[in-house]
């Protein structure tokens, strides 16, 4: 199976190539109908929007309006050539909202994708209601994360993304123990994009971006948040610590609301999806309370 076959899997929902600051984003769309609010979701490293195949299904039959976007140099989207700013990354996820046509949205986030979400919420665009992050503290927490990163070295990092075999050690050392199989069964589903041309450097290049913000994006992500933050981990989380989110409130000025998930290690969206989804339904109830279709399902 093909790369662009992987990335551009069938399902209740259509691909749509979104232009947008001079790159094309790959963009996965579900619930498009009139009036349905949105909301925004960004994959993880070394993952891509099919990991949200589940919550896409959930949320929009209960309402809502889905967009699952691959970050740049991710997934189905351009690759960019030279290094990119998580700055960057969240003025893309602005400008595609613009583009589609949303007037407000929530913003969910796992892992880089998370960082992501942080940083569009300092950037504070007038669209955006509220984040919601999986595995991803605030993007300048000075407290040590990932102590058992396996990705360090970078020309072999390169060279192990291309083979799959860094992205089969990723997921099954950094997820929860009960779901090791099946994180090594997703394996080639997301090891397939990445050996695109250049693809591995240019995700390599994202995911140093959300792990070393720039001045420039340490300088948006000093301001204060003023949107609702509901803030998730995997309790058995292999890579980043618990620890790590003790400064989310003090760095974005935000009371964050802080949920964990029992048997999810740092991917919590495809070891626990009906967790995840409930969480995102029941979080959207406090944003749209007069909205039928975000009661609980629980």
């Amino acid at each position: 199976m093909s790369a662009a076959s992987q990335v551009r899997t069938a399902g209740p929902w259509v691909h749509r190539d979104v232009h947008a600051r001079g790159v094309s984003f790959h963009v996965v769309v579900a619930g498009d109908e009139p009036g349905r609010p949105t909301v925004f979701l960004l994959h993880d490293f070394p993952l891509n929007w099919w990991s949200w195949r589940e919550q896409i299904k959930a949320l929009s039959d209960g309402g809502f309006r889905v967009i699952a976007m691959d970050l740049r140099g991710m997934g189905g989207s351009d690759l960019q050539p030279d290094s990119v700013e998580l700055l960057d990354l969240a003025e893309d996820v602005v400008a595609v909202a613009n583009a589609t046509g949303t007037p407000s949205y929530t913003l969910v986030g796992t892992g880089i994708g998370g960082a992501v979400a942080w940083t569009v919420a300092h950037l504070a665009p007038a669209e955006l209601r509220s984040i919601v992050t999986f595995a991803a503290p605030h993007p300048l927490s000075r407290v040590g994360r990932g102590s058992s990163d396996v990705t360090r070295v970078p020309l072999s990092r390169k060279r192990k993304l291309r083979s799959g075999s860094l992205v089969e050690t990723m997921l099954t050392s950094w997820c929860g123990p009960s779901h090791v199989n099946h994180m090594s069964g997703l394996a080639e589903q997301y090891a397939s994009p990445l050996r695109r041309v250049f693809a591995a450097n240019a995700a390599l290049e994202v995911e140093q971006a959300t792990k070393k913000p720039s001045s420039a994006s340490k300088k948006v992500l000093e301001g204060r948040v003023e949107v609702p933050v509901w803030s998730v981990r995997g309790l058995r989380d292999g890579h980043v610590p618990p620890s790590s989110y003790v400064e989310d409130s003090a760095l974005s000025g935000q009371v964050v609301l802080h949920l964990e998930i029992t048997e999810s290690g740092h991917f919590p969206n495809e070891e626990e999806p009906e967790a995840v989804s409930q969480i995102l339904l029941d979080h959207l109830a406090t944003i749209y309370p007069d909205r039928e279709g975000t009661r609980s399902q629980g």
